[in-house]
């Protein structure tokens, strides 16, 4: 699923209110537009239509994303995030930005303190990308924990500790 047809999606079932459950309990806050990044209450209303199944949404707008995300010239970015009932987020990935030209226009730092990275892509490099995966978040989702403290490894609470 693309990012351009949920914000119609929301906008429709937000005024239309044709889903099973109460929308604005769903989609608090404010109406989502194009060009702005999906917030939680968003995330959760995609999961529960899509009857609490992980769902992939791709082609973000770029200005939402990294500088180094490659972008594909309509200002949407090559990239996609997954998110699932338990967990929300659980990955995230996008194809790296591998002209040195393209990189150097969305470049948001001083040049001289990270001149480096711009000289990874002036002597060469290959198109290439990258993702992430929050294995805790993977482990609620697989397991439908509502807390995530309750599948992190080595959890640390205040107070546990008494030294």
């Amino acid at each position: 699923m693309e990012v351009l047809p949920i914000a119609s999606l929301i906008s429709d079932h937000r005024s239309k209110k044709t889903l099973a459950y109460p929308v604005d309990t769903v989609v608090t806050g404010y109406l989502f537009r194009f060009g702005e990044d999906l917030a939680t209450d968003h995330k959760t209303f995609l999961v529960k239509h899509c009857d609490n199944m992980p769902v992939f949404v791709s082609m973000f707008p770029s200005s939402t994303k990294p500088f180094y995300v490659k972008s594909d010239g309509n200002d949407l970015a090559h990239c996609f995030d997954l998110f699932a009932a338990y967990g929300g987020e659980i990955c995230g990935g996008s194809l790296r930005e591998s002209n040195e030209e393209n990189l150097q226009k969305k470049f948001p730092f001083e040049k001289n303190n990270l001149s480096w990275y711009l000289d990874l892509r002036k002597y060469g490099t290959v198109p290439h990308g990258g993702f992430g995966i929050g294995f805790e978040r993977l482990l609620q989702s697989i397991l439908g924990i509502s807390n995530i403290r309750d599948v992190i490894p080595f959890p640390r609470r205040k107070y546990d500790c008494k030294c």
